[in-house]
């Protein structure tokens, strides 16, 4: 009896605590609203979903049950949202993650780096014999050799596997025991291990190891620090760099991702003198995470007019950012409510050529996320990882992976032009 009553219970607070938008068109959303502007209301759907309703749009609404009187026009709007029932939880330390402090990061990074990870003992020491297990700074010989050349036998073999990473990352292992009195080859043996524990494996904690074993203090250590749960370490990891020197914008995407939009455009706008392709599609990127899309777009614009730089790189630079521009555009005009059943596929720019994928949607939910085609090499974990990701919160606007950032794009574009192909 009493279970009932609970569900019974359940049942009505989950009803009471949920917002009612019937719109124009006939249709009905639920789910509560997020923020209310002079002309729109940024919704949340029941799937997880934000997306922006405008006004002129909305037949009425209803609150925790309660119908609100409506009437829009273009001269007037509702100047202070309608007050709640107080049947929702107020925000406390125990909703919210709480951070894990400095010493408990570094308790956790000197276990992890001191110790074999646990699939250490079903994975073979396996390798050419014809490697050059001297290590040279310099490769040997002319031109490109896998067979012979330790980074060149990484970078070909094992970064463009997934079935070799543990395997490259035992290697690694071994090859560093061979250099233990020899501090610079012994140094470039860390930089490795902490490249196959982050971005292949993305064992955080031994990456952060090795990363500080070799004296590095980039992008990469700060987004181990962040996602073992400390923000500020990240933050202050990061601190004194101004330019962002990278390619393809690596230190703007981290200050987006660790929350900072400021810094990250501040740093953005401090690079446009050095390579204005590349920092400004970063910054339209950031926005785009932080959810300005306006924002976004005129700063995928300002890429489109930049002309200075490598013509790969413009290339590739612009082709995402018109990439990004329609994603947005398809993103905030579809819900997944209006999305038939079935499979879709989309197509868009990565590092090597166009990626496609294939989304399942069933019963108004993204189901799955598959990579059909591609010609990407050095795309290490996101595959895998940024499917998963859009699978878990019903969007395409998550975080990018990091150290695969072109590919992870790709892949979030794509999978918007899918979704948009499946409109009723």
């Amino acid at each position: 009896m009493y279970r009932n009553l609970i569900v019974y219970l359940c049942i009505i607070l989950s009803i009471c605590c949920q917002d009612t938008i019937n719109k124009s068109d006939g249709s009905m959303l639920e789910g509560l609203i997020q923020k209310e502007s002079k002309h729109r209301y940024e919704f949340k759907l029941k799937s997880g979903k934000i997306i922006v309703l405008h006004k002129k749009d909305i037949k009425s609404i209803m609150i925790n049950g309660r119908k609100i009187p409506f009437n829009y026009t273009k001269k007037n709007s509702i100047k202070k949202s309608p007050k709640r029932a107080k049947t929702r939880p107020k925000k406390s330390a125990s909703n919210t993650k709480a951070a894990v402090s400095k010493s408990e990061i570094n308790r956790l990074i000197q276990a992890a780096g001191k110790s074999k990870p646990d699939w250490w003992n079903s994975v073979n020491l396996n390798y050419p014999k014809s490697l050059d297990l001297s290590y040279p700074a310099k490769p040997v010989g002319k031109g490109w050799n896998s067979r012979l050349n330790v980074n060149q036998y990484m970078w070909s073999i094992i970064n463009e596997n997934p079935g070799r990473f543990k395997q490259g990352t035992k290697f690694m292992h071994f090859l560093a025991s061979k250099f233990k009195t020899d501090k610079s080859t012994l140094k470039r043996c860390y930089v490795q291990l902490a490249h196959c524990y982050h971005d292949l494996l993305q064992d955080w904690a031994r990456a952060a190891y090795f990363y500080e074993k070799a004296g590095k203090d980039g992008v990469a250590l700060s987004n181990c620090y962040l996602q073992l749960g400390n923000k500020q370490m990240a933050k202050d990891i990061l601190r004194g760099k101004t330019t962002d020197r990278s390619r393809y914008g690596a230190l703007i995407k981290q200050w987006s991702v660790i929350g900072d939009l400021k810094m990250a455009l501040k740093i953005a706008e401090q690079s446009s003198k050095r390579n204005a392709v590349a920092a400004y599609r970063a910054a339209g990127d950031a926005c785009r995470y932080h959810k300005q899309y306006k924002k976004a777009i005129s700063y995928y614009q300002k890429c489109l007019k930049a002309k200075s730089g490598r013509d790969f790189v413009i290339k590739l630079n612009h082709s995402q950012a018109r990439d990004s521009i329609n994603s947005i555009s398809i993103f905030e005009t579809f819900d997944l409510s209006k999305i038939k059943d079935g499979r879709f596929t989309g197509t868009a720019q990565a590092y090597n050529g166009n990626l496609k994928v294939e989304v399942t949607i069933a019963q108004s939910k993204i189901s799955k996320v598959k990579i059909v085609q591609h010609r990407e090499k050095q795309y290490y974990s996101s595959l895998v990882e940024m499917p998963a990701k859009i699978i878990k919160v019903q969007s395409v606007e998550v975080d990018a992976t990091t150290g695969a950032t072109v590919t992870a794009e790709a892949i979030k574009n794509a999978t918007a032009k899918a979704i948009a192909n499946g409109r009723k």
